[in-house]
């Protein structure tokens, strides 16, 4: 398994599909991240919403860390996953 920090990469359309991930995947990240962000009160612990997190996708894993970061990486996905659509 590769292991790569947000802020060390450019997450784009080439990278995603680069990772091999099943749309399933791509998918449930995009969704976790969209309730970390807008509806975190349905988190076990809504403060802690925009601590470290490494999401799977594929045989990678990428750790995301602050608001930032998250929002940056659910646009990614979100794009992306409308693009193949």
């Amino acid at each position: 398994m590769k292991r790569f920090n947000y802020d060390n990469i450019v997450l784009n359309d080439e990278v995603i599909k680069s990772f091999n991930a099943s749309t399933d995947e791509l998918r449930e990240a995009a969704n976790f991240l969209f309730v970390c962000i807008f509806d975190h009160y349905q988190l076990k612990k809504p403060d802690q919403r925009f601590n470290s997190l490494d999401l799977e996708f594929g045989n990678n894993i990428v750790n995301v860390r602050g608001a930032d970061e998250y929002v940056s990486c659910f646009t990614a996905l979100s794009q992306y996953l409308e693009n193949i659509n």
